[in-house]
This record gives structure tokens, sequence and C-alpha cells, in this order.
């Protein structure tokens, strides 16, 4: 299949910063997540004319989809970004490693984010590969960002500004490295009402890795007629296993995050300790999640 890469700026833009679609890539939590959803894109060309035929599986009356059932996926991502960051919403990704059969490194993130994303909590656990299990939390307002991470039963805290960027997944870590891998055009593989909407499912596939006989793998989002993608997921073979990520909106218009209480106990006025490179790529766009 010839290579038709519909997510220009962003596909560059993630190679750049070598984000790397394996769970032992280290902890990032947002890997400059809102520069990357920025950085889609957004198509100029008018929307076409909607179809009430049940056979046009394409149904340009989704945003970014096009009548004859493909997708330009830097519009999808836009309007979904757009549309979240605008009303607050709470999301969760998963990752999940496989080898020989048995789950060997996971990462869970709790998005919570309200309008505008003045306020924002992401919560993140993660489990890597030699067994040693991490949490992160980032709580942020309009001025600052506090972090606590939990390692080994310590607790460490920092605080920065804030960067005045929302980050929305699926467009976040981990999903972002999968869509710098994608191989082709977004298709609709289905339709269907749920809910009042119309929603359709995009699916492109995933470059082979070294392994040129394993799977590609396969890229997969379910948009709806708002623009909004309520799911996603994303597979693919390993040397050793497989990987796979998924995405869920789990609700849309938020009010409030509440904020942790450990955040008292961080001094807004403390000078900010030296950063690693993982703990630099954190502070590029603060998040939003759990507890």
């Amino acid at each position: 299949m010839s290579r038709t890469p519909l997510v220009t700026v962003g596909i560059v833009v993630l190679v750049a910063v070598g984000v790397t679609f394996v769970l032992t890539a280290g902890t990032a939590l947002v890997a400059a997540a809102g520069q990357i959803a920025g950085d889609f894109a957004l198509g100029s060309d008018p929307p076409s004319d909607s179809s009430d035929s049940a056979a046009d599986t394409g149904n340009a009356s989704v945003p970014g989809v096009t009548a004859n059932g493909t997708a330009n996926i830097s519009a999808v991502l836009e309007s979904h970004r757009s549309a979240l960051s605008e009303r607050g919403y709470v999301a969760v990704t998963n990752a999940t490693r496989r080898a020989d059969g048995s789950v060997i490194a996971t990462r869970n993130q709790t998005y919570r984010a309200t309008e505008n994303g003045s306020n924002l909590l992401l919560v993140e656990r993660e489990t890597d590969g030699q067994g040693a299990t991490s949490a992160t939390t980032v709580w942020a307002n309009d001025s600052y960002r506090f972090t606590r991470e939990a390692t080994d039963g310590a607790d460490s805290y920092d605080v920065a500004g804030r960067v005045p960027v929302t980050p929305v997944p699926p467009t976040t870590d981990p999903f972002a490295a999968a869509f710098s891998r994608v191989d082709g055009e977004f298709v609709v593989t289905d339709a269907e009402t749920v809910d009042g909407h119309r929603v359709v499912t995009l699916a492109a596939p995933l470059e082979r890795t070294a392994e040129r006989d394993a799977n590609p793998g396969t890229l997969t989002l379910r948009v709806d007629d708002r623009g909004i993608v309520r799911n996603a997921t994303a597979t693919r073979s390993t040397a050793d296993g497989t990987e796979r990520m998924t995405y869920r909106l789990v609700d849309l218009g938020v009010e409030s995050v509440r904020q942790p209480d450990w955040t008292a106990n961080v001094s807004a006025n403390a000078t900010e300790s030296e950063r690693s490179p993982t703990r630099d790529r954190l502070g590029s766009a603060p998040a939003a999640s759990g507890d």
C-alpha cells in the first residue's frame, strides 16, 4: 500500500521529538501533547453535502469525513480537540504490552479538564518491564502546574509555571506515536447511530516493524457527527508479543476539578528543581485526570 501522509505537520513534530511506540520509553505524561495536538493542520476544504443513503458509509455529516468514505484525519482531530477543550472532559487511556502471552508493562492515564482547561488533573499509573510501579499526578490551574511522583514508596513534588495548553487524548502519548506510524488513508469501515448521533469507525494501517512478517497493526477511531472521537484503539505486533492502546471518552462537559490536598504542601513560590529530560517533556504541557 502506498503511503499517504494525512497528519503532515504533526508527524514531523512527533518524529523530531523522538516519541517511541513502546511502554518502556519513559514516564513522560503528555510528551508535548498540547503542542502536538495544536500542530495538526486544519483542513481548508468545505464540507461535502450530507447523504441520507445508508449505503453511504462515508457519511459526510461527520466533520472531516468525505462522502467517498475517506477522512482528513487532521480535520477530525482538530474538531475533536476543540470540542473537548471548550467544554471540558473526562477521558481514560490504557496501554498494555504483552510478551509470550503475559502482560509485561502497563500504563493507565485518567484525564479530567474543565472548560477551556482552566483546571486540569492527570493521574498516571505505570508498571514497567521490570515490574516496578510508579504513579504521577499533575494538577494545574491558570497560573501553576503541580506534580507529585510516587516511586518505590517515596514521594517527590514539583511546581512550575502553567503552560497555556490543554492536552486532549488521543492526540497525547501513548497514541501520538501511533499517529506518526500511520501508513495509508483513514477510511470508514462502519457506520451506526448511537444515542441519536451518527458514529463512524475510521481505520488506517500502521507501518510494519523490523519483523516484516508480523502484522503491521491498525489504528481505529470511532467519531460522531459532532466531530468527537469517542473511542480509539491501536494494536501492533512486536518481536515477542503485542502492544495495544485504548482511549475512551467518559464524559463531556466538566464544570469543576477538585484540587488535590497535597498541593497545599507545595509552595507556588518554590524554586523549580533541575529537570531531567523526562521531566522536561512532562513540563511541556499540563494534563488532566482521575484523583
